[in-house]
């Protein structure tokens, strides 16, 4: 059964019905720092409220300032893995998976089905099994930031202002900006978008 359709509804639907959920298992193939700028404060709440998430995520499919802000989110467990497929386990009772695309816009199904939880089960066993935690790959270069530096860097790089990232990671915006003046001076570098080039040249450079 369709539940939700299009970008925004979707998130909508979801941040509605998790209020209620006890765990949630996911799986995603990929994703932007743009999308978790959205969805990593949310589950923060969530997780703070008692729900056990542990979320998987396809590394190759991360973009690079993704993969930092994941690797720094101090609140859920997330992890790499071979995840070619989005599929999310709820509550063990339900899962959510990728829909039709519906006039040009995407969509997310439910299903109670025995035998597709069964196969549901099955694929996150298996790629929970291929799974390491998104923190033990390592910071390079970064390691002379904290874990919130690296973040900001991170959302730097995809051109987010101070008051978007400070609600992305809970902060207020003056320490936001004071994180910022501090990692400059940290990098070496005079400007913003000089700390995300920095950011992708270290990233490049540790594969």
């Amino acid at each position: 059964m369709i539940v939700a359709r299009g970008h925004q509804g979707i998130n909508d639907w979801i941040r509605e019905a998790s209020t209620g959920w006890r765990e949630l298992l996911s799986v995603r193939p990929g994703g932007t720092a743009a999308e978790l700028r959205v969805t990593l404060p949310h589950n923060r709440v969530l997780v703070n409220a008692g729900l056990r998430m542990v979320s998987i995520f396809h590394r190759q499919g991360l973009e690079v300032d993704a993969r930092v802000l994941l690797a720094n989110e101090p609140v859920g467990t997330y992890l790499y893995g071979i995840a070619p497929v989005q599929m999310k386990i709820v509550d063990r009772r339900f899962v959510l998976l990728q829909g039709p695309v519906v006039d040009g816009e995407s969509t997310v199904m439910t299903t109670t089905s025995a035998a597709c939880l069964e196969a549901a089960w099955r694929y996150w066993q298996a790629t929970l099994d291929s799974s390491f935690a998104a923190g033990s790959e390592g910071v390079g270069a970064l390691g002379d930031l904290s874990p919130r530096q690296r973040q900001i860097v991170a959302l730097l790089a995809t051109g987010t202002g101070d008051a978007a990232i400070a609600v992305s990671l809970g902060v207020s915006v003056r320490t936001v900006r004071s994180d910022i003046a501090a990692l400059l001076d940290l990098l070496g570098v005079k400007t913003r978008f000089a700390a995300g080039i920095r950011l992708q040249l270290w990233s490049d450079r540790s594969g």
